[in-house]
């Protein structure tokens, strides 16, 4: 549903007209009081997002089902982002599958909550029921596995789990466009059903590797502290990851085992060998290293029982006071890039040149 206050308007994009019927469909432009007006320090891409009437840009294309109400159906770019923060471009994956003879066509999907792909495949030939056996599945996954290292494919987005499907997509069932091009938006509707399963059978996936990554880890640690490192230990912990979310848990690990909890900074710099993991681990134990304070969340994330009473219950006497141009917004600053950017942007500004307004997770 549209808010009041908001303004909206589409605009003709590839195939998506804003003449369609029986809506009128196209790229999604907002505009409104409380708004952005532009990129620090980016005005190329302020021109790209932000047209001459200060309409936003926002890259969702819809269709407008009455003067309130607007339904989102796909995206200009088609990217996501999954649970491990890496973004996939899915066409760019699709295209390397499809170099398959045995693939005629595949729909590659993902969610922020998953941390692998799922893929509903078309083979080239129809594939019978008795023949949508473990082997067969069994091919199809060796097949794509050798396309992607080729390609050199990010393990993530290799399908964590996939299906093979019967119905060719086609522009009569409107699973493609009339350039061709996937529907993603039909596809991920006429085949909710299958997708969800596919995207289950990875979060069990996900849930397994995880307990699995967190008793290897807590066997290497044990041994590191003690400085009874073996051979396949290093090797083992050349594979450790080191996202932001992976670094979370080996923090986790560590304090749930030996009672300390290391700062971010701290593991990152120890991190290339597993003797100096176990130093540091040791050292802290020690009192020679500050480490983090142990936060207890859920007071953090309680508001006082006074707030209310001391800010006034109208939400507009709560609410954050903006003023056009008068702060930066900066999201991700969780993560270890967002953190060096706030990082630099407060070391050089003036002061009280504006203020800085953060999204934290």
């Amino acid at each position: 549903k549209i808010k009041k206050g908001v303004e909206v308007k589409l605009e003709d994009w590839g195939e998506y007209r804003t003449t369609d019927k029986p809506y009128p469909r196209g790229e999604i432009c907002v505009r409104g009081k409380l708004r952005a007006t532009g990129y620090l320090n980016r005005p190329d891409l302020t021109a790209q997002v932000w047209d001459k009437d200060g309409f936003y840009h926002t890259g969702d294309i819809g269709e407008l089902l009455d003067d309130e109400h607007l339904r989102i159906i796909d995206r200009k770019k088609n990217v996501f982002k999954l649970s491990n923060a890496e973004w996939v471009s899915p066409e760019n994956i699709e295209n390397v599958y499809l170099s398959i003879k045995r693939i005629h066509q595949i729909f590659i999907h993902g969610t922020s909550r998953h941390s692998k792909v799922v893929a509903l495949i078309v083979p080239s030939s129809v594939v019978s029921q008795d023949k949508k056996s473990k082997s067969a599945e069994d091919q199809f996954d060796q097949l794509m596995k050798e396309a992607a290292e080729q390609a050199n494919i990010r393990h993530f987005e290799i399908p964590g789990a996939f299906a093979l499907v019967d119905n060719v997509f086609s522009e009569k069932r409107g699973t493609l466009t009339q350039s061709g091009k996937l529907c993603r938006w039909k596809i991920r509707k006429d085949y909710k059903m299958q997708i969800a399963d596919l995207l289950n059978k990875v979060q069990e996936q996900d849930n397994k590797a995880t307990d699995r990554h967190k008793e290897s880890l807590i066997h290497m640690l044990r041994r590191a502290v003690k400085g009874s490192i073996s051979g396949p230990d290093h090797e083992e912990w050349k594979k450790v990851e080191w996202d932001s979310i992976s670094t979370m848990l080996t923090q986790g690990v560590i304090e749930s085992e030996f009672g300390v909890r290391i700062k971010f900074s701290h593991l990152i710099d120890a991190k290339d060998t597993l003797n100096s993991i176990g130093k540091l681990i040791r050292a802290s134990m020690d009192g020679k290293v500050q480490t983090d304070e142990k936060r207890d969340w859920e007071k953090e994330a309680t508001l006082p029982k006074d707030f209310l009473e001391r800010k006034g219950t109208n939400v507009k006497d709560i609410a954050p006071s903006f003023t056009q141009g008068g702060g930066v917004l900066i999201t991700g600053v969780t993560g270890f890039l967002g953190a060096c950017m706030l990082d630099e942007l407060m070391k050089r500004q003036r002061k009280d040149e504006y203020k800085i307004f953060c999204l934290a997770r």
